[in-house]
């Protein structure tokens, strides 16, 4: 369960002073902020993640910068295995921090099998395995979103196989 919603920016009903954000009908409220606004706010979507945490994501019109070009190509090959493999041998891997976490995620759902409907630790236990997948996302979103921006910045085009990963299992 995911709960968001978004408002529009009108007037500079949308705005960030200093380590606050303006919000329409909330007011002022402390963020981190993780990367300075370039630009104007058209809108801003707040929402709730099943952790409890609260996000702040902002819809910023800005300039478009272009990358520069090179005379690099290369070719990706997708396995079960490793995560890709480039055409020019280089291999990126799942990252190993997962299975530490996944152990966790384990012991954790464990637990909350022996825990009674509604209590307060049936909650408690929720949240942290809640937690739990959201570190799980993150890093492999992290990953994925590390290895992209290499493969761009590096080259100028680049080539991957269209398959399905159910044929590959087969």
């Amino acid at each position: 369960n995911h709960m968001s919603y978004t408002t529009n920016n009108q007037k500079g009903s949308i705005a960030i002073v200093g380590k606050h954000i303006k919000l329409p009908k909330i007011g002022y409220v402390r963020v981190k902020q993780h990367r300075d606004i370039i630009g104007i706010i058209k809108s801003v979507t707040v929402s709730q993640v099943p952790s409890g945490k609260y996000y702040a994501s902002l819809l910023v019109e800005t300039e478009h910068i272009e990358l520069p070009h090179t005379e690099y190509k290369v070719g990706l090959d997708l396995g079960i295995k490793d995560l890709c493999i480039t055409s020019d041998g280089y291999k990126y891997e799942n990252p190993k921090t997962l299975r530490k976490y996944e152990k966790q995620l384990t012991k954790l759902q464990r637990q909350l099998s022996s825990k009674e409907k509604g209590s307060t630790n049936f909650y408690k236990i929720k949240r942290k395995i809640a937690r739990y997948h959201e570190k799980i996302t993150n890093i492999r979103k992290d990953n994925l979103h590390k290895i992209s921006h290499q493969l761009i910045n590096d080259n100028q085009v680049i080539v991957s196989e269209d398959l399905t990963v159910s044929n590959m299992i087969k």
